[in-house]
């Protein structure tokens, strides 16, 4: 996009829209679910928009979610008004106009001055550098990159996807270990990767700190999520009245189960350069719980 493009969108004044972005299995859920219950916030009708990863092709994924949320919401058959929301998105996403002026208007129309929209795809991470400064680029949005621990953000993906689809008359354990194993083989080497895109947290920290003013970003750890000083960090990042926080449960986190001494060992070596390239970025905001992990060898998952 032209670097003049800000210039040729209309934004509702005093409005802005957040973008969540993050790992698979790092809170965004929770994060979703709390925005959405401050009286200044709006949340879409669908949690993940997947408006940029679909129109820059990087992903099917999020066209294919759309029209699954689509075909539920006609379902209910009592969401009218957000039924047709999910219309236009699809809509827009399906033929792309030459800027994103739909998008801003499907995403702040009616809000009053204040007002936060919110954009929270976790795939949003995987953007390109033309992705993230396309969206960088609309103006007011504010970015929220949440950080996981890698080797505990791998193994809850791993217990979702032996959930998912594994034998329902094999305990859960047995399967994601079993995934684990293919996955942290010399054979199983692709698989890996590609389930820990969206962990690539070095190259997206990089795009954030290069495309997105400081004062736009904020970049917070799931280990300390759940906390008051995180959600008062957050809603003050957003320009938002403090709220209570009421609920400390992640979401999704799936049965309980643990990974053998040796996967721990080997997905703690694949995961190391995440680690460095966080301490790297950030330093003394890295948790405790990483350094456990890492610097001072395996630890139970």
């Amino acid at each position: 996009m032209d670097a003049s493009a800000p210039n040729m969108l209309r934004w509702p004044t005093g409005v802005s829209l957040l973008l969540g972005i993050g790992a698979q299995k790092s809170g965004t859920t929770w994060l979703h679910e709390t925005l959405s219950s401050h009286p200044n916030c709006r949340a879409f009708p669908i949690k993940e928009v997947h408006y940029f990863d679909t129109v820059t092709n990087l992903t099917r994924a999020g066209y294919v979610l759309m029209f699954k949320r689509l075909k539920a919401l006609s379902a209910r058959g009592d969401a009218a008004g957000a039924l047709a929301k999910v219309s236009r998105l699809v809509d827009l996403v399906e033929k792309p106009g030459g800027n994103d002026q739909g998008y801003i208007d499907l995403m702040t129309e009616g809000l009053a001055p204040g007002s936060v929209a919110l954009d929270i795809t976790p795939a949003y991470g995987m953007l390109d550098d033309a992705g993230f400064a396309r969206a960088a680029s609309l103006g007011a949005t504010r970015f929220l990159f949440i950080l996981r621990e890698p080797v505990a953000r791998f193994w809850s993906g791993v217990r979702m996807m032996a959930k998912l689809t594994g034998d329902a008359a094999d305990p859960v354990e047995i399967a994601a270990r079993e995934i684990a194993d293919e996955a942290l083989s010399a054979s199983g080497e692709r698989r890996l990767e590609a389930m820990v895109a969206r962990g690539d947290y070095a190259t997206t920290l990089d795009r954030l700190q290069r495309h997105v003013p400081a004062h736009r970003r904020l970049v917070v750890f799931f280990e300390d999520l759940f906390t008051q000083a995180t959600l008062d960090r957050i809603c003050a990042f957003l320009g938002l009245s403090p709220m209570p926080l009421t609920d400390t449960s992640p979401r999704l986190e799936g049965v309980s189960a643990t990974l053998r001494p040796d996967q721990i060992e080997r997905a703690t070596e694949f995961f190391r350069p995440q680690y460095e390239a966080v301490c790297a970025a950030l330093g003394d905001a890295v948790p405790a719980a990483w350094h456990e992990r890492f610097a001072r060898g395996p630890v139970a998952a």
